[in-house]
């Protein structure tokens, strides 16, 4: 597990998936590694997680809180 995955692992056990989302910071982010490579870094940290708290963390707490 690297250091991004049991930090991101820390901030949603003490949030929750519904005060949490995953976003890149692209295209800083390909200095290191290509967009899915940091995405699949950030899937892989919410692995545990079920499908519906794992959409919330890719997309829907963004979505809602936006309100889009």
């Amino acid at each position: 597990m690297t250091g991004v995955e049991r930090y991101a692992r820390r901030l949603i056990e003490a949030f929750g998936p519904r005060r949490v989302m995953w976003e890149s910071d692209w295209p800083v982010c390909t200095l290191a590694a290509s967009y899915a490579g940091a995405l699949e870094l950030g899937q892989r940290a919410i692995a545990e997680l079920g499908e519906a708290r794992q959409a919330a963390v890719l997309g829907g707490t963004g979505t809602r809180v936006c309100g889009l």
